[in-house]
């Protein structure tokens, strides 16, 4: 592994049993290059880097691209990457490290592969955004009270994925977590968590959303950002 100096790092290890996963996030972090940044390594996981802001070059098994804001950058494990922003454009991004039997699968399903390492986040920034906030606070919220919940991703028996799942141990009732852009979502827009109370129906439903005021629809609870994130760890 090889980095050059200049750059800020705040780094969320998390607690997870990648072996049991589905798929585990095992670390996040907010980066900040002070410009003329450079990085090379033999890749260890499936790392996902969302470029807030600067421009550069990102080079996966000899193959160059182009990266600037509003896109994803991935690499997959034994890749050899290469990665460089330039003086005048700084990268900022957060970088996210995933594990997991069927993750190769949940990036292909949304465009990402060894081939087609890029993504374009620009039809989706008000999504982005969102998710990027909530995960963000939640992991740090996690790491600063000493709280070692563990989150993860699921997937239904019905096929529906859930944004976040956080659970104090095995033995305690997980809690499922939505993340909505919009103001006031409905039961309909989280089917998800009703399949999910089939599987689990010990489980706390919350939805994160844009909401002004909390309310509770079928057992699910819709709550604006700083309330439901405090939330989920009651």
């Amino acid at each position: 592994m090889r980095a050059t100096l200049g750059y800020k790092q705040k780094t969320y290890p998390l607690s997870v049993n990648s072996d049991t996963s589905d798929l585990a996030l095992l670390a996040l972090g907010r980066f900040e290059s002070m410009g003329n940044f450079r990085f090379a390594q033999l890749a260890r996981f499936h790392s996902m880097h969302v470029i807030h802001s600067g421009e550069g070059v990102f080079t996966a098994d000899e193959t160059k691209h182009r990266v600037g804001a509003n896109q994803i950058f991935t690499f997959f494990p034994s890749q050899l990457i290469r990665y460089h922003d330039f003086p005048e454009t700084p990268w900022v991004y957060t970088w996210l490290n995933f594990s997991g039997e069927n993750i190769a699968r949940y990036l292909a399903s949304v465009g990402i592969t060894k081939e087609n390492p890029v993504l374009d986040l620009s039809g989706r920034l008000m999504l982005k955004s969102t998710l990027a906030l909530v995960v963000n606070e939640i992991v740090r919220y996690n790491a600063i009270e000493g709280l070692d919940y563990k989150l993860y991703h699921y997937r239904t028996n019905h096929g529906a994925k859930i944004d976040l799942v956080i659970q104090k141990n095995m033995k305690s009732p997980p809690v499922a977590v939505e993340i909505k852009s919009s103001v006031n979502p409905t039961e309909v827009d989280v089917k998800q968590l009703i399949d999910f109370a089939e599987e689990f129906p010990e489980a706390r439903r919350l939805v994160i959303c844009h909401t002004s005021k909390p309310y509770r629809i079928n057992g699910i609870d819709f709550l604006p950002f700083q309330e439901g994130i405090k939330e989920i760890f009651k």
